[in-house]
């Protein structure tokens, strides 16, 4: 199912209390003409959409993951955090010891 983008962004435009579509306009960078476009919208630049997201405080880039990717993105990060835990150390000494790769090629084979 396709998803319209443009929907959803009106909708979290609606649901900000105190927003109405004349400021969101502006702190966009737009006319209110193009806001109203950008609501029937299917689709969006990723620019756009970063801004769009930056002013709403919302990460709409989630609302176009297949639910699919999303799990695979909560099962690489809850591997990733074990691994974390297993080893007793951080993200920060990963990293400084060079083995972040490692780990991310040893998790890629286990899937």
């Amino acid at each position: 199912m396709k998803k319209n983008i443009g929907k959803i962004i009106e909708k979290h435009v609606k649901a900000k209390e105190g927003l109405s579509v004349a400021k969101f306009a502006k702190l966009i960078d737009k006319d209110r003409s193009t806001t109203y476009d950008i609501f029937t919208r299917q689709s969006i630049d990723t620019e756009l959409l970063e801004k769009i997201g930056q002013v709403l405080e919302y990460d709409f880039f989630q609302e176009l993951l297949h639910p699919e990717t999303i799990q695979k993105i909560i099962l690489k990060n809850s591997i990733v955090n074990k691994i974390y835990v297993e080893l007793d150390i951080s993200e920060k000494d990963i990293e400084s010891l060079g083995i972040k790769d490692k780990i991310v090629q040893i998790i890629k084979k286990e899937e």
